[in-house]
Order: C-alpha cells, then sequence, then structure tokens
C-alpha cells in the first residue's frame, strides 16, 4: 500500500467521490495500476485521519502551466523498472480544464491556479497524477464516541 496525504480541504471531495486523483511531485515510488492506496489528511501529526483507501488505475504525467491558453497537459506514463517513469505517446491538452480542476477538488481553475500559487509559489509544474477508481473507496467506520 501507498499512503497519500491531503490538505483537509480535500477530504470532502474524496468521500464524495468527486476527486478521483491526486497530483504529486515525481519521485523514485509512487503507486501503480492495481495497487492500494490509503487516502489521509494531517498524517505525521496528531490529526492524522485515514480518509479512505481505493485502487489506484491511472499513472499520467501531467503539466500545468496556469498562463497558457491550454493550462494544463496529460501524458500516459508506464514503468518498466520500479524507480523510473517512462513518458510515451503525445501530450495532449486537457478539453476541459474548468471541469478538471473541479474534479481535483476546486471550486473552479482560477481556485486551482490560485492554491498553486499560494501553496508552491508557482504557475508552471511538471508531475504526476495518480488517479484511482472511486467505485473501489471503501470509507472507514466511523468511530463511537465514549459517553
Amino acid at each position: 500500500m501507498v499512503a497519500y496525504s491531503f490538505k483537509a480541504r480535500f477530504a470532502a471531495p474524496i468521500v464524495d467521490r468527486i476527486k478521483p486523483h491526486t497530483l504529486r511531485n515525481r519521485r523514485k515510488r509512487h503507486a501503480r495500476p492495481g495497487e492500494t492506496l490509503q487516502l489521509y489528511t494531517g498524517m505525521r501529526t496528531r490529526h492524522c485521519r485515514l480518509i479512505g483507501t481505493a485502487t489506484c488505475d491511472r499513472l499520467q504525467a501531467i503539466s500545468i502551466d496556469f498562463t497558457s491558453s491550454e493550462p494544463i497537459w496529460l501524458c500516459e506514463v508506464r514503468h518498466p523498472e520500479p524507480s523510473v517513469f517512462h513518458e510515451f505517446g503525445v501530450s495532449v491538452p486537457v478539453t476541459a480544464p474548468e471541469a478538471f480542476a473541479i474534479s481535483d477538488g476546486f471550486e473552479s481553475l482560477e481556485d486551482m491556479a490560485r492554491f498553486w500559487r499560494d501553496e508552491h509559489d508557482v504557475s508552471e509544474w511538471d508531475g504526476i497524477l495518480i488517479g484511482w477508481d472511486v467505485t473501489t473507496l471503501v470509507l472507514p467506520e466511523p468511530r463511537e464516541v465514549a459517553a
């Protein structure tokens, strides 16, 4: 299993099955299709909470440039070696960037751009989209509160 932590604002869109993916920096090892994802808020803090688990169903290279008329581009990824991502195929622009931003848990493309500027201090970024099948999302059982 691979664990990913999310800001609290993204928990509800995940639980509501609106947000079916996360955007991450490239690193040696991300989840692969078929693997179980653990989705958390507040990892490595005392406020850590499991949002749910889901099955990874896709990896895509993603390029974002909020100054462009075509701000979001995706490309398929394959990985014959665990530590190396290989892009293949042609990068294609996302034809509905506003809908993409909403599916990523934002109110709009403008909200997404503002988040990236505020949190990451960038308007351009390259990374990996890790997606999951929302029908595989399993939410934790609610805890009983002692009286």
